[in-house]
């Protein structure tokens, strides 16, 4: 009998620890501004990259932030939803992965208010689930660094949360920045656990 209960006790203890580790403790967020300064210093980052890009690109490759601008919605959804799906190219090969450019142009032109305020709101979840699942596999492939990518993703995850007002978790992840004191946007994108629990948190938003 005493076996049994302590076979119980070891279980309980299993089962808490569990628990605590699912739910981070996180301080509650003071500073609203630091996510939306986050999305616009990377947001700048991305238009001024495709800015530079557009004006020098050779005659046999695409400007595709434009070209994506150009497109109706439901195309534009089209487009999105196949690409970034078989991965991104090692970062040791020599030519450009243009699957990072694309991915992150399409969702920074998404990420823009411009274009949230075409969608309802099933739709904006809709494309944040998809955002969230790319977003997945720009991490834990080994000798990939999808860089412009993540940037894309964490911009367009805050934007979409932003626009909806989705407080709760938005101050989860500004307490987990807190916590950690991530303060700065660009070293995100380096931060798998930043971008693991940015996963989960969203996840578990959707799930609701």
């Amino acid at each position: 009998m005493k076996k049994l209960h302590y076979i119980y006790t070891v279980i309980f203890m299993f089962l808490f620890v569990g628990c605590e580790m699912d739910s981070e403790d996180l301080p509650t967020c003071h500073n609203d501004q630091l996510l939306f300064d986050f999305t616009t210093e990377l947001s700048t980052y991305l238009d001024d990259h495709f800015s530079f890009m557009c004006e020098n690109i050779p005659l046999t490759q695409r400007c595709y932030r434009d070209d994506f601008i150009k497109l109706e919605l439901e195309e534009k959804i089209a487009y999105y939803e196949p690409i970034g799906n078989g991965g991104y190219q090692p970062s040791y090969m020599s030519y450009p992965d243009y699957t990072d450019e694309e991915i992150s142009a399409i969702e920074y032109v998404f990420s823009l208010h411009s274009e949230l305020d075409k969608m309802d709101s099933r739709l904006r979840r809709d494309l944040l689930s998809m955002a969230v699942g790319k977003h997945r596999k720009k991490f834990g492939q080994e000798y990939t660094a999808p860089v412009n990518a993540r940037k894309s993703g964490i911009v367009l995850i805050l934007s979409i949360l932003q626009y909806e007002n989705a407080s709760e978790v938005l101050d989860r992840i500004c307490g987990y920045c807190t916590k950690y004191n991530l303060i700065d946007p660009f070293e995100l994108t380096h931060n798998e656990e930043f971008n693991q629990f940015l996963i989960k948190e969203v996840s578990s938003y959707l799930s609701k």
